[in-house]
């Protein structure tokens, strides 16, 4: 981990299929690097998948869209907003396996961060 997980707000109007998948993504390929959140615009928002508000923007330190309602709700409200022109899971995967790897090339630049995770690998016993 660099610090602290980044947290990421994925972003999608309703139903939120891909935002669902990125969450899953984040917490199956980012495990504490990543912390994931969905939220979703339209009347179809539900328990799965929030409508997007204030808080939820106040705490994602990125916003990740999917389509262009999304974007236009993020614009100007969000700290810092990305837009991923993906559909299929495997794509969403690797967007967020990319992430996660620029996570760890900034704890590498970071030694205090780098000692960190070696405590950590020593710990689990992998490295």
């Amino acid at each position: 981990m660099y610090k602290r997980p980044a947290r990421i707000l994925f972003v999608e109007a309703a139903p939120a299929r891909r935002a669902g998948l990125a969450v899953d993504a984040a917490h199956r390929l980012g495990r504490g690097w990543l912390q994931g959140r969905a939220a979703c615009l339209g009347e179809a928002c539900g328990a799965a998948c929030p409508p997007l508000d204030e808080p939820a923007l106040a705490w994602a330190d990125l916003v990740v869209t999917f389509d262009a309602p999304a974007d236009r709700a993020c614009a100007g409200r969000a700290k810092r907003c990305k837009h991923w022109s993906v559909d299929a899971a495997a794509a969403i995967d690797k967007e967020v396996a990319s992430m996660v790897g620029g996570l760890r090339m900034l704890a590498r630049s970071d030694p205090a961060a780098e000692a960190q995770e070696a405590e950590e690998r020593g710990s689990t016993g992998s490295g």
